[in-house]
């Protein structure tokens, strides 16, 4: 296993740990996330996103921005519902989101 594919499974195993920890959560904690960049084809109504997860930057593959959500924060928030983390974890599970060097 390559050392960025290491560092991605132990970012998911990490978000996983979030979702299951009982209240109170200490989500904020084990996840800090923080949403960089939307990038937007407005023509294709497609999208991609740049996010950071416990300092590991991220990149998506192109997404149909009517089908598929973003996790809705602000950009200086970190605190995840387990929604959010729920939606991060397959984000971070699809093949064409890599770390963004």
């Amino acid at each position: 296993m390559t050392a960025t594919k290491a560092t991605k499974a132990a970012i998911i195993e990490t978000v996983k740990s979030a979702i299951s920890t009982p209240a109170p959560r200490l989500v904020p904690r084990l996840v800090e996330f923080r949403h960089i960049s939307t990038l937007t084809d407005e023509e294709m109504n497609q999208a991609c996103y740049g996010f950071e997860v416990n300092g590991v930057l991220f990149k998506t593959g192109w997404a149909d921005t009517e089908h598929y959500s973003f996790i809705d924060v602000h950009p200086e928030s970190s605190a995840l519902t387990i929604q959010d983390l729920k939606l991060l974890l397959w984000w971070l599970e699809q093949g064409d989101t890599k770390i963004n060097k």
